[in-house]
């Protein structure tokens, strides 16, 4: 059977009408003719577009189903992985309490190592502190040491230049006196220098008679020659010891050996002040007696040699000891 559509119909109902109807009617059913052509334009358009959107709608329903399998496919390894971050999460708990736990333990002990090394770090800054004391208080005795050696060394070497001088004047008076005695070099008369000091030892037979305390002419000039050498040297001390030999001595002036060799001290101090140029305050008599000799032998010759008067020149110490008190 052949199929028309609307349009046909509606053509052959037109051709049907105006085969029998008059023209008003044609006129109706032309303009009916003409809706509905519009009406099917309408239709054609909205069935188009209908088609267009039902392809529209069909990709973006593949799309969501797309998107449907993969966020299923998502969801699953979410879960796995949150399962698997739980048990991590789980196992990093049960390490970080433990942790924890040690770290506490840890941190009593270390408390109180702390403690141990506090304590021992302020009793080793105590005795640093105390050393450092001690050291400054060193410091300062070890430079006012420095400055008393300094001193000292000073005043060493001033006594040094005066024992120096010292020397120098003695030797000098040694080489006077051994010229102006060298007349008398075989008549018991001999210089020697001795712990620095000039000893001019004169034997009795020189100057006195035996048991007599009065010089003889031959002694005085002897004395007189040795008082010349002494007068260009005032800042000497004169010693004249008297020494005698141990044959013991008694008459109606003199008591004993003592007694004889102090006078004959005496009786040279005397003929030496003769001098102008020694003053009495460098001379200091003296008497050993018999009790230090130069021989102890019991011969006639050892008796000699102790019967003596020694001059015992010594330089002044007055400036040494005013160098050492200072």
């Amino acid at each position: 059977m052949k199929k028309y559509t609307f349009y046909h119909l509606c053509v052959m109902i037109a051709i049907a009408a105006a085969g029998c109807v008059p023209a008003k009617k044609l006129e109706d059913v032309t303009a009916k003719k003409e809706k509905c052509e519009e009406a099917l334009s309408a239709t054609r358009a909205e069935n188009l577009e209908l088609r267009t959107r039902s392809e529209e709608l069909g990709k973006s329903v593949n799309e969501l189903k797309s998107d449907k399998a993969r966020l299923e496919k998502d969801t699953t390894d979410n879960g796995i992985a949150y399962r698997k971050l739980t048990n991590l999460y789980s196992e990093l708990t049960n390490s970080y309490e433990k942790l924890l736990s040690n770290n506490e333990k840890l941190a009593q002990g270390k408390a109180d190592e702390t403690r141990k090394a506090l304590a021992s770090l302020q009793t080793a800054q105590e005795e640093l502190f105390r050393k450092e004391d001690e050291l400054k208080k060193k410091e300062a005795a070890s430079e006012e040491l420095v400055a008393r050696l300094k001193s000292r060394e000073s005043r060493i070497a001033e006594l040094e230049g005066l024992i120096n001088k010292q020397d120098s004047t003695l030797k000098a008076l040694k080489n006077n006196l051994t010229q102006a005695l060298i007349g008398y070099k075989d008549k018991g008369i001999t210089v020697e220098e001795r712990n620095g000091m000039i000893y001019v030892s004169m034997e009795e037979r020189l100057l006195f008679a035996s048991g007599s305390i009065v010089v003889d002419k031959n002694g005085e000039t002897a004395l007189n020659d040795v008082a010349k050498a002494l007068a260009r040297n005032p800042d000497l001390q004169i010693l004249i010891e008297g020494h005698t030999d141990n044959v013991p001595i008694t008459t109606s002036c003199i008591k004993d050996n003592w007694d004889l060799s102090v006078l004959r001290a005496t009786s040279v101090v005397r003929i030496l002040m003769k001098n102008n140029g020694i003053k009495p305050i460098q001379l200091v008599p003296s008497g050993r007696g018999e009790y230090l000799p130069m021989d102890t032998g019991n011969t006639t010759e050892a008796r000699r040699k102790n019967r003596r008067i020694e001059i015992i020149l010594m330089p002044n110490v007055a400036e040494l000891m005013k160098a050492v008190g200072q």
